[in-house]
Formats: structure tokens, sequence, C-alpha cells
């Protein structure tokens, strides 16, 4: 116990030091967390869908000018899914970002155009309503609006404060 008191003496002798160590000691901390977030996310934890392990990313190069990723035209795709014998479903992709507006709101939002099987091949599975579906000849060709955000729950109050009498709804 004199030990811890002769030590704690000393301490408020030099609160210089002490408040630099804290500092240090701190940042030390601060920084460690970071990186292990950093990596965590990125490349420890699983992606959300069902198989992650099974998951291909597959992209078109154009060396001639000296791109190694130019997507994939969707013709292209096409013929590549109804080719494929390999995968058990393929499904693709294209971000976008949109502004949203409606009355009085209006707000720039994140988008995926997806093909109709994007929700089936990743496993995921809707918690309101139902997932995109191929139609059928002769049904009306829309647009569907699957909604997917982290924040579904703010987005859904602005745009749909009514939600269960608004799936249908048009946008």
């Amino acid at each position: 116990m004199n030990d811890l008191k002769c030590a704690f003496r000393q301490l408020t002798c030099n609160p210089g030091f002490v408040l630099l160590a804290v500092v240090i000691l701190s940042l030390g901390i601060a920084g460690n967390t970071l990186v292990f977030s950093l990596v965590n996310g990125v490349y420890l934890r699983p992606l959300p869908v069902a198989h992650p392990t099974r998951l291909v990313d597959l992209n078109e190069t154009a060396p001639r000018w000296q791109l190694r990723y130019t997507g994939i035209a969707y013709p292209d795709f096409y013929a590549w899914r109804s080719e494929n014998r390999t995968f058990d479903g393929m499904a693709a992709y294209t971000h976008h970002d949109f502004n949203l507006s409606g009355p009085g709101l209006a707000e720039r939002v994140a988008t995926l155009r997806a093909s109709y099987n994007l929700t089936e091949v990743l496993g995921l599975v809707p918690v309101l309503g139902r997932g995109l579906r191929l139609l059928v000849i002769g049904e009306a060709a829309l647009a569907v609006v699957l909604l997917m955000t982290a924040d579904l729950s703010s987005l859904l109050a602005r745009w749909l404060p009514d939600l269960p009498t608004d799936l249908g709804l048009v946008l």
C-alpha cells in the first residue's frame, strides 16, 4: 500500500507528465480500436448473405485501354446467364445515385439497378412485402422499388408514415 501512496505522490508532483502519458495512451487505444474495427468490418466479418463463400464477382476488362474493370453490358450478362452451367444462379447490378422527391421532401439516395433474381442469389428475404420476380409475358413491365437500407426505419418514417397501407405505393 505504501508503494501506491508513493507512486500517487510522484504523479501529483508532475501533472504535465501524467497528462502526456494519459494522452499518449488514449491515442494508442483509439488507434488500435480504429484499425481493428476496419479490419474486422472489411476482412473478418462475413458478408450478410446466405453463403458468402460461394459468391463470385465476374467482370470484363479492356486491356487495350488499360482498364482492369469495365463492368458488364446487360446483353453480355444475359448471354452468360442463359449459357450458365456452373453457378447456381447469376445476378447483375449497377450502382446509381438518384434524387427521391415527394410532397415537400427531396433527398439523394444510393440505389442499385438489379436483375430480378439478385435477392434470390444472395439469399436475402424481404422483411415486408416480396422480393423481385421475373415478369410473365403479358404482365405490365413496371419499375419496382425494393427498399434495402441500413437506415430503413428513418427512411420509411419520412416517406411512408402509414407503411402497412402503402405497400404497392407509386413513388
